[in-house]
């Protein structure tokens, strides 16, 4: 398989400059670039070629670090001026300067399932306000929202991390004279338009992007903590799986949280889960949300409930990996979404996607806890075989301190106790 890193910059004036100083920008002691190389040679890619918007300037790049790309086994070269680059297959697409420990092999199974044209690698990012976002349904990118977009409040944080699967055809979109076009903002939406699949695969690997000395500066101290490697697929992570109505955020009554103004966030709860993170944490949220079932909610304004909801937690460092919705109510609902209206195995105290969870993410199973504050919730986790602490906090055990149903195996004020709880108990364990 072959890859292609492409050299940022401005349009015009001084754009070759700009592409250089970014890819060949020291980090621990090596430019980005060999960086990139080194991790494309793990990635098991043989060949690779530099795109930047002048042809000197991709040539220059190159000789900087080809004779240590050859003891990688790896050959690096300008992309040809004219014509697509020769490939049997999709090429990889590294945007600039980005370091990532990638798997490949989930990223590919992801293209040809969808036989998509282009795929996203995505990541939640710890500023969505202020990032590049896109929306997806189903594994499809379906909406771009730019970081300069006019209402940055309300995007789910999933964030393009600068690693892209092409077609090879797809190589020419990103070739002018003197300018790099914007992959989200030029390519992305002239495929979308023409009917093409954009494919979106989400990964808890190691990506950072480096846009700024603080990026820089954050990159060293995980490449001096070997946090890339650590955060490759094989190592099982621990993990919080939590709730989200009455754990991160008060329920506004009984009908559930209908908008994003609806949002009142617990106190501390963005912090809690920033410190289960930096412990080395997964931090997954598993919800029921029969109001979309009920028609009461639209995948859409589902959407700007939980894009608000991360966001906030954001504001306060926390992340959540992943969040998985049942959608679903058993019914009968007579004025309900036919569709939605099912029995199913994923709304709580079903446990589908506590399994998906555990397969799709590398979560440890004896080093996962749940976080809820309903019967359903500790039943779930308990079906799994997951320790299930419950919180005061939510309509599940308001007033008594206790929930009803299923017995949790601790209780706690809220997400901070139960969090500090858990990372201690964790620490204990190993």
């Amino acid at each position: 398989m072959q890859a292609i890193i492409v050299a940022g910059g401005a349009p015009a004036g001084g754009a070759s400059e700009v592409a250089a100083a970014a890819l060949l920008r020291p980090v621990a002691g090596e430019p980005v670039l060999l960086h990139q190389v080194g991790a494309l040679a793990r990635m098991g890619i043989g060949r690779v070629g530099l795109l930047a918007p002048e042809p000197a300037e991709a040539a220059r790049l190159v000789a900087t670090v080809a004779d240590r790309a050859r003891t990688f086994g790896l050959a690096i070269e300008p992309v040809p001026a004219a014509g697509q680059m020769p490939a049997d297959g999709a090429i990889l697409v590294v945007d600039g300067p980005v370091l990532f420990d990638v798997a490949l092999g989930p990223v590919r199974d992801t293209h040809a399932a969808l036989a998509a044209a282009l795929t996203a690698v995505v990541q939640p990012v710890a500023r969505p306000r202020d990032s590049d976002l896109v929306a997806e349904r189903d594994g499809r990118l379906v909406a771009v929202f730019p970081h300069d977009r006019p209402d940055p409040q309300d995007q789910r944080n999933l964030a393009p991390s600068g690693l892209w699967l092409a077609r090879p055809d797809l190589v020419d979109r990103l070739r002018l004279p003197g300018h790099r076009p914007d992959l989200l903002r030029d390519a992305v939406p002239a495929l979308m338009a023409a009917g093409e699949t954009i494919a979106c695969h989400p990964t808890t690997e190691y990506i950072r992007r480096l846009d700024g000395p603080a990026d820089v500066a954050a990159a060293e101290a995980d490449l001096a903590a070997g946090r890339p490697a650590g955060l490759r697929r094989e190592h099982p992570r621990p993990a919080l799986l939590v709730d989200v109505d009455g754990v991160l955020n008060h329920e506004p009554g009984p009908r559930g949280t209908l908008s994003p103004d609806d949002l009142v966030m617990v106190d501390g709860a963005g912090a809690a889960l920033a410190r289960a993170r930096a412990a080395g944490f997964l931090v997954v949220a598993i919800t029921n949300r029969a109001q979309v079932a009920r028609g009461t909610v639209s995948l859409d304004q589902l959407d700007r409930i939980l894009g608000r909801l991360e966001a906030r937690l954001a504001e306060d460092g926390g992340i959540l990996d992943r969040i998985y919705v049942c959608p679903h109510h058993p019914g009968p609902l007579p004025d309900g979404v036919p569709e939605l209206t099912i029995r199913c195995d994923c709304r709580k105290p079903g446990t589908l996607l506590f399994r998906r969870a555990l397969t799709e993410l590398p979560i440890d199973p004896a080093r996962a806890w749940m976080i809820g504050d309903s019967g359903r919730d500790m039943a779930a986790a308990h079906a799994m075989g997951l320790r299930a602490y419950g919180v005061a906090t939510g309509h599940g055990c308001r007033g008594t301190g206790k929930i009803a149903g299923d017995v949790p195996d601790r209780m706690f004020a809220d997400i901070g106790a139960a969090v500090d709880f858990v990372l201690a108990e964790d620490a204990a364990r190993r």
